[in-house]
């Protein structure tokens, strides 16, 4: 039986293999629930904090200057490990799961390149397609959301009024 070293009120979680994680109370997180996210942040992965602004649509422009005036950015999906917890986490509550979501990658500059906006334009390291994505319809289908009925990745208009995932890194 592993002993996890968990602080700010985590527990230990024996894992099959022997091994422990913790389980840590928001708003802490990482390995030993040392981290913090600022208050509008209500989950953390790994070292970042999330928002999903559930009371908040915007376009994409108004959800990014959203986050940046929280001190974060829109979501820039790494894996797919980070893209199961997102969708895990919005199909969780009735009210997250029956909505889309603006997630920061774009390509808005160069048809058919993707890159994160607002984190130095550098490409998307992760994309999850739903079903014939993406399809450009109407050639002006330049940002990504969650698409509210697949939880996958759709390319839909910037200037559609969806809610938004901001990213931040924990403290």
């Amino acid at each position: 039986m592993r002993v996890c070293g968990c602080k700010n009120g985590g527990t230990c979680v024996q894992l099959t293999d022997g091994s422990g994680k913790c389980a840590c109370p928001v708003p802490y997180g990482g390995l030993n629930c040392e981290l913090a996210c600022p208050p509008q942040f209500e989950v953390t992965f790994r070292t970042s904090c999330y928002s999903f602004n559930i009371a908040l649509k915007g376009n994409f422009y108004q959800a990014k200057a959203h986050c940046e005036s929280m001190g974060a950015r829109l979501v820039a999906v790494d894996d797919e490990e980070e893209h199961t917890f997102i969708r895990q986490y919005i199909m969780a509550d009735e009210a997250r799961n029956a909505t889309s979501w603006f997630t920061a990658a774009t390509d808005e500059a160069s048809e058919g390149t993707w890159v994160l906006s607002g984190w130095g334009d550098i490409p998307a390291p992760f994309t999850a397609w739903g079903p014939g994505e993406p399809n450009s319809k109407g050639g002006n289908q330049d940002c990504v959301q969650y698409y509210k009925t697949t939880k996958l990745f759709d390319d839909v208009q910037c200037s559609y009024s969806i809610n938004f995932i901001c990213e931040t890194e924990a403290t």
